[in-house]
């Protein structure tokens, strides 16, 4: 199997036919958005796109960061993301999870 490159040409392509295929407007988009590298080259190349497509004062697309708690600083993590998220021009939302009490709650059940 080869790999290569899609272009944000091809990107925006894909984009174009899945907004049509699913009629969806200006506000039906959101990206999940880890703060990562990879997620955050996707969604600029996303935000370019939504912008290209439906001007940048209609309603802007969410950008999705899940606080997961996991570790101490996980908190601080997500609300950094959120803040570069909305600097870039996203809405952003933070979806807050408490993995660790899930686990035990799991854990404790089982016993």
């Amino acid at each position: 199997m080869t790999h290569r490159s899609l272009a944000v040409r091809e990107v925006w392509e894909a984009l174009d036919a899945f907004s049509c295929r699913f009629r969806l407007g200006a506000g039906g988009f959101a990206v999940a958005l880890s703060g990562g590298p990879d997620s955050t080259a996707l969604a600029d190349v996303f935000l370019r796109w939504h912008q290209r497509k439906y001007g940048s004062d209609v309603i802007r697309p969410k950008a999705v960061t899940v606080d997961h708690k996991l570790r101490p600083e996980s908190t601080h993590e997500a609300e950094s993301v959120a803040t570069a998220a909305r600097e870039s021009g996203f809405e952003p939302v933070v979806i807050p999870l408490n993995l660790k009490e899930s686990k035990s709650k799991r854990v404790s059940q089982e016993d």
